[in-house]
C-alpha cells in the first residue's frame, strides 16, 4: 500500500497493485491515451469495460480508487438490471 500511495501518479503501480484493493478485481486496462481506465480484468482474465472511463490524468489516486469501486458497483449494478429485464421479457 505504501508503494502504491507513494507512486501513484505511475498507473502501472496502481494496475499492478490493483488486486490488493478489489477483490475479484485482477487488473486494469487504459485507453490508447492511457488518460482514462476503461476495463476491469478478472483474475479469470474476464475484461469487463465501465459504464463510464475513469479519468485518471489529473486526478490523484485516492480520487480515482474512489471511483473505481463507484463505477464497478454501477457498472455491475447496470448488467444485472439489464438482464433481469430480457428474463421479464422472455418469460412473458
Amino acid at each position: 500500500m505504501i508503494t502504491l500511495l507513494g507512486q501513484s501518479k505511475k498507473f502501472r503501480v496502481v494496475k499492478d497493485n490493483i488486486k490488493k484493493l478489489f477483490m475479484g478485481m485482477n487488473s486494469l486496462d487504459q485507453n490508447e491515451e492511457q488518460t482514462h481506465i476503461k476495463t476491469m480484468i478478472s483474475p479469470e482474465d474476464e475484461h469487463l469495460d465501465f459504464c463510464e472511463p475513469i479519468e485518471t490524468k489529473t486526478r490523484t489516486i485516492s480520487i480515482y480508487i474512489k471511483d473505481i469501486e463507484k463505477f464497478m458497483k454501477l457498472t455491475l449494478v447496470k448488467i444485472v438490471d439489464n438482464s433481469i429485464s430480457k428474463v421479464i421479457i422472455v418469460a412473458d
